[in-house]
């Protein structure tokens, strides 16, 4: 307790407070408590708690509403060429890592494979209002999965083909990716990235790496669940069913069951929505159609970086 003269000298007593206190005050009634260092702790805790509360604020609905509306003005030309470079970027990772081998990382589609990826890719393409034109880039890869870049790129990996058993399941992955590319996503997760890392530099310090994936993750997380339902909604303009997509995430999923990469990550830190609710929105969607092509094409596709 700190113990002052009412006509404040400056002069201070600081003692422990307890009965010897209240004693002391008694009999000394020109002394009075001392309130500055309490309040100024009220107004430090306040002060935090209020920067706190404004950084919140910045996280959750300022810096994606920026995003959002930055990736509705940027040039198309420059998210063209930023996708571009995406996709150099990855196929290099891809060199690097399988330098040893001799096989190329990109794999060329023969005339059938082209033939029937152009045909799949017509049939989403004629049944929605898009506004970029798609190029496909398959990457020889064990690895079952596609991305979709800024500007219209979209990567396939070559394990994803060999894992689908139908030409409308691919159909369905790529009116996901599709998806992804007409809501903007990527230039949306750039400029939230850039954003959030601002506000780390500024007021997080060290602790910017596990920040940064519990948020990036959480906003991309949404993003999948949004393109999941474009593809449904693409899907069904094209008269393709969504069940051969449904089953495919099943195998995806079984297949990580196999390798132990189940579960290895919590679903709130996971890029993509829970396979299995997944699953479940395509199946019980219950689209029909087939895609019109050739089986000597899907063939092709199927064996694209196996020739």
């Amino acid at each position: 307790m700190r113990l002052r003269p009412h006509t404040d000298d400056g002069a201070r007593i600081v003692i422990d407070k307890g009965p010897f206190t209240d004693t002391l005050i008694r009999q000394f009634p020109k002394l009075t408590v001392a309130e500055g260092s309490s309040k100024f702790r009220a107004l430090l805790i306040g002060g935090i708690s209020a920067l706190v509360a404004c950084i919140g604020l910045l996280v959750w609905f300022g810096v994606p509403i920026t995003a959002e509306l930055l990736s509705n003005v940027y040039p198309r030309d420059s998210e063209i060429r930023l996708g571009e470079i995406a996709r150099d970027q990855i196929i290099s990772a891809f060199a690097l890592e399988n330098e040893e081998n001799d096989e190329e990382v990109v794999c060329v589609p023969n005339a059938d494979a082209m033939r029937g990826l152009d045909q799949i890719m017509h049939q989403l393409i004629k049944s929605g209002d898009l506004d970029y034109t798609y190029e496909i880039t398959v990457i020889r890869s064990d690895m079952a999965n596609a991305i979709a870049l800024p500007g219209g790129q979209i990567v396939l990996f070559s394990d994803l083909l060999q894992m689908a058993t139908s030409p409308e399941g691919l159909a369905g992955v790529l009116a996901h990716e599709i998806g992804h590319t007409e809501m903007h996503h990527g230039l949306r997760k750039m400029f939230y990235g850039i954003g959030l890392g601002q506000l780390i530099w500024l007021f997080g310090g060290g602790l910017d790496a596990p920040i940064d994936l519990l948020f990036q993750h959480s906003y991309s997380r949404q993003m999948e669940h949004d393109a999941d339902l474009y593809a449904l909604d693409l899907l069904g303009k094209a008269k393709v069913t969504s069940h051969d997509l449904a089953a495919l995430l099943e195998k995806m999923s079984r297949q990580r069951t196999r390798n132990g990469l189940q579960n290895t990550i919590p679903e709130f830190l996971s890029s993509h929505p829970d396979t299995d609710g997944r699953s479940a929105l395509f199946k019980e969607a219950r689209l029909t159609g087939k895609v019109d092509i050739p089986y000597a094409d899907w063939l092709a596709i199927e064996n694209i970086c196996r020739f």
